[in-house]
């Protein structure tokens, strides 16, 4: 065996130069970070006393097997099974050191055919103690998936940092109950991704424990292929101090459940009330000015919420329904659910500072009362929370009380929900096109829009599924099928006089602001084979505003590589042209209710000719929606406007359909 200073001058590299290039930062917990060819360059205080060495210098410029890293169940000497999680750290590797007895099934006893005894397992216990002390000191679990059989297993210490009930394994998906709903497709699609390409993965995403507490993990992963490919790995709390459920102020969910129980079987029932807040376009605040600052605005309204709530009611924020929901004991006793709806309608609309930003707040609040009794807890919350979501698509700071019809109606769409996730994995949408014109007809692109054709009920209305997928947290998975399929069926599509066609794509739940939008846009782009240039991305007005420099960037990486972004529905949503000016976009689309009485009305006239000059005055094309008469055509080809979409040329049609209309080179519904 040769001496560490010979190992030090080994290979092409000294370790000193090594050294050199070694960031000074590691994570808590049992970390190496060694050269690619497994040479300890650094070490942290607790895996040296996991290896057994007085400290982390020991360690440095020895050889991973040479320390005792080493992967299976416990051994004689008593340390514990070792699984290691490594990431790339620029020219270096992280070694994390995980504890994997607990996600091992134990040996049968010889003499019984069972587990090991208890004798056996306490010694077990007590042998993998310090471990277990080190990682919860780092707050780091561990895991294991077997895709094979979609069983997750989750360690001691896991079990502890997220509050999930120790069990024998559970499903991914049932996994993804407990992630905050933002985040549950990027952490599906970012599993499932690895397990298939078999990659490492690296990301983080929020957790809400069972106590309604909000926690942020940092996940890393590795497939290990021995007899049955696994992917295992770490998932560290990295929540900041005050990184809680920002409903701090605010009793949990739970408390607020096993305490309306208790008032829903007390004589006064009748007088109980549950109201559910939304805040209005959060999402919209996330995405244009980040996470953090949609955390803060959350904080701050349920501070709101707890200093000016009557003495005699509840609050709690439930992140399953991205809600807050008040408790009322008493209506009577605060005036009645009116005077109560009144007072809390006022503590969500304000106006705060975020950031460099004045944001303007309003909720939509849903009501439910047990009506009769026989309902439980659980139903007057699900109630309340059905109705603000319902609030919320009538616009804002409305207010529904939940009604049977209601109720009903949204129980009916539960099935729908995962009818939908299953024809998105199934591949059972289609895509019709509906074609963009030039002045003289010819088409030079097209708009995809999405249906789901069903052989129970015929093909489901846009107007009821998307909502549903909005709901249910599917846009996301939506557009990313959406992107893949157009892109495909673009890509054979044959030039109309020598001009290539674009396609368009409205996209709605993958959107600049996400970490994986670049990616997943470039990766429909090169798996189709389509030109970039024949590419563009639609937009609302909405999702512009306030642009975060991050947002603005993914968009420029796009557009540098050829895409375009277009603005949809322009006129309607909040751009000006200051903001218009420094937007990433090429192309804005002329709202339809603009078109509609454009021939009759002197003010929709001045509207669509302002909006075309500004356009061109900032080399951006103009293309009018819903063009369906002569007239309209007329008066649009009058002002300039460069392309047309509409009834007038055609309704959106079928893949096979609109490929033969490419054959003629001109929308059907068009004359000169």
């Amino acid at each position: 065996m040769s001496t560490r200073s010979e190992r030090s001058e080994a290979g092409p590299d000294g370790l000193a130069d090594w050294v050199q290039i070694a960031p000074q930062g590691l994570p808590d917990g049992p970390v190496l970070l060694c050269t690619p060819g497994g040479v300890v360059v650094r070490a942290t205080a607790q895996a040296a006393a996991l290896l057994g060495y007085e400290g982390p210098d020991d360690l440095v410029g020895r050889q991973l097997e040479e320390v005792g890293v080493r992967e299976g169940p416990p051994d004689g000497g008593g340390r514990p099974a070792v699984r290691t999680v490594s990431w790339s750290a620029g020219q270096l590797v992280c070694t994390v050191l995980c504890d994997v007895s607990d996600l091992t099934a134990a040996p049968a006893h010889p003499a019984t055919g069972r587990e090991d005894s208890l004798e056996e397992e306490r010694a077990d216990q007590i042998s993998n103690a310090p471990m277990l002390d080190l990682q919860r000191a780092a707050k780091i679990g561990t895991w294991q998936l077997d895709p094979a059989t979609d069983s997750l297993r989750l360690s001691k210490v896991f079990h502890e940092l997220t509050g999930i009930p120790l069990r024998d394994g559970m499903t991914l998906e049932e996994f993804l109950a407990f992630v905050h709903p933002h985040d549950r497709d990027m952490v599906r699609r970012k599993v499932l991704h690895s397990v298939e390409h078999s990659l490492p993965v690296e990301f983080e995403h929020r957790f809400v424990r069972g106590d309604g507490g909000l926690r942020t993990l940092r996940v890393h992963g590795v497939v290990s292929k021995g007899r049955r490919t696994m992917l295992v790995g770490t998932a560290q709390d990295v929540s900041a101090a005050d990184d809680q459920d920002s409903s701090g102020l605010l009793v949990d969910m739970g408390a607020a459940v096993d305490i309306l129980a208790r008032l829903l079987e007390g004589p006064a029932a009748e007088d109980v009330a549950v109201l559910a807040c939304g805040i209005d376009n959060v999402r919209r605040i996330d995405h244009s000015l980040g996470y953090e600052a949609a955390a803060d605005v959350e904080a701050s309204v349920a501070q709101r919420l707890a200093e000016g709530l009557p003495e005699t009611c509840i609050g709690a924020r439930s992140p399953r329904w991205e809600k807050f929901m008040i408790v009322c004991p008493d209506t009577r006793a605060v005036g009645g659910v009116e005077a109560l709806i009144t007072l809390v309608s006022g503590l969500l609309r304000t106006t705060l500072p975020v950031g460099n930003h004045l944001v303007q707040l309003s909720g939509s609040i849903g009501v439910a009362t047990p009506r009769g009794g026989g309902v439980t807890a659980d139903d007057l919350f699900r109630h309340a929370a059905i109705a603000a979501s319902e609030a919320q698509q009538k616009g804002f700071n409305q207010v529904v009380v939940a009604d049977p019809d209601l109720i009903s109606a949204a129980d009916r769409q539960l099935p729908l929900e995962a009818q939908l996730r299953d024809a998105l994995h199934r591949d059972e949408l289609t895509l019709h096109y509906q074609p963009v014109v030039a002045a003289d007809g010819s088409i030079v692109g097209a708009e995809a829009l999405v249906r789901w054709p069903r052989p129970d009920r015929g093909v489901v209305s846009p107007g009821v599924f998307l909502p549903v997928a909005e709901r249910s947290g599917q846009l996301h998975d939506l557009d990313q099928w959406v992107l893949r399929t157009a892109f495909r069926d673009a890509a054979g599509w044959p030039p109309v006089g020598g001009r290539p066609v674009s396609v368009a794509v409205n996209i709605a739940g993958l959107l600049p602001g996400d970490p994986d939008f670049v990616d997943l846009v470039t990766e429909a782009v090169t798996d189709s084979g389509i030109d970039w240039y024949r590419v563009e991305l639609e937009l609302v007005e909405t999702d512009l505003v306030d642009l975060r420099p991050q947002n603005r960037y993914a968009m420029e990486r796009l557009v540098e590589r050829g895409a375009r972004f277009a603005i949809d529905d322009f006129g309607t949503g909040y751009s000006s042209m200051a903001r218009l000016k420094h937007l990433p976009v090429q192309t804005i689309k002329l709202d339809g209710r603009f078109v509609a009485d454009i021939d009759s009305n002197s003010t929709d006239l001045a509207v669509s000719q302002a909006v075309c000059t500004m356009a061109h005055a900032m080399g951006h094309t103009c293309i009018a929606e819903g063009v369906e008469t002569i007239e309209q055509l007329r008066v649009l080809r009058s002002i300039g406007m460069d392309l047309y979409q509409g009834f007038l040329f055609s309704p959106a049609v079928p893949a096979e359909d609109f490929r033969t209309m490419l054959a003629t080179g001109a929308a059907p519904g068009y004359r000169r």
